[in-house]
């Protein structure tokens, strides 16, 4: 179990073996390569480059890229962690900005995602990929693409923390070409804003639970696309649903179960979703005390 550090003013060529020997990209890092156990992190800066992720960790030994936002690993000086699809800020340039052809057991915590390629996918985990974390990220700004997207046969993948914001397409995608059963992919305590076609959209994709999030703006809020195998469910508890044009959405009755959730001025709140005997059409009220201490540099 190795520790890198990735960060401007390094070398590819280096060891990132310490932070004066760091690697200056985040495929630097990758190709040393990196192996079960292993920890990168990633010092504050902005890194233009495709991700190409193709190795595993293990089982109680994941893979894991933190994006040091502190600077307390790295430089010593605070700031976003960004990898970006754009090389100029405005326009995007490629496709992704992370990609996984093969590898279980990865985490990906603390990274600012944004502007992949027209019709792509930001964040593209692929084939039988199982055992993601992504925790405390931030997926944005592409005008037609996916931000996150698991596709294929994967399972026991965790999403949590994270913010979803201004796509033109879907925040989160879970698909496969065939049904998938009992996955146990749990997505808990994230928000999705201003993703067009949906905040959170699922096809074949069973055994999923989704708590403690938020939907504004969408144009579904939760939409289960295409019919699952029989017996399995898409769950949902203790979200807010609000200002989204359908919050929540299933191609038939009986895929998605709400219950103790908030269904507030959507044009619709449900669509082949039954009513959850504890669910109900309270405004939000959000805690603010965030913004009062951010306000005050508290």
């Amino acid at each position: 179990m190795a520790t890198y550090y990735v960060g401007s003013g390094g070398s590819d060529s280096n060891s990132g073996t310490s932070w004066a020997n760091r690697k200056l990209t985040l495929n630097g890092a990758e190709d040393i390569p990196v192996a079960a156990g292993d920890t990168v992190y990633v010092a504050p800066g902005t890194y233009r480059e495709t991700l190409t992720v193709d190795v595993s960790g293990s089982s109680g030994n994941p893979i894991t890229y933190i994006g040091d936002y502190s600077g307390d690993h790295t430089s010593g000086a605070s700031g976003v962690v960004r990898v970006t699809g754009s090389n100029n800020d405005q326009t995007p340039t490629r496709n992704n900005v992370v990609t996984v052809t093969g590898g279980h057991y990865r985490t990906f915590r603390g990274f600012s995602f944004d502007m992949g390629n027209t019709n792509q996918v930001l964040f593209q985990v692929g084939g039988t990929s199982t055992n993601w974390i992504i925790e405390d990220c931030v997926f944005a700004h592409s005008a037609s693409s996916r931000l996150l997207n698991f596709e294929g046969g994967g399972s026991a993948h965790t999403v949590r923390r994270c913010l979803f914001a201004y796509s033109g397409s879907v925040g989160l995608y879970l698909t496969h070409s065939s049904t998938v059963n009992d996955t146990g992919t749990v997505i808990e305590n994230c928000i999705f804003l201003a993703t067009r076609q949906a905040g959170i959209r699922i096809g074949r994709i069973g055994g999923v639970t989704i708590r403690n999030c938020t939907t504004i703006n969408c144009g579904s809020g939760i939409h289960v696309e295409t019919a699952l195998s029989s017996g399995q469910t898409v769950t949902v508890n203790n979200c807010i649903l609000t200002a989204n044009t359908t919050a929540l959405q299933s191609v038939s009755s009986g895929w998605l179960v709400e219950d103790y959730n908030s269904l507030f001025v959507n044009s619709t709140d449900r669509t082949n979703v039954s009513v959850g005997s504890n669910s109900n059409a309270y405004p939000p009220l959000f805690d603010v005390r965030w913004f009062f201490e951010a306000a005050g540099l508290g």
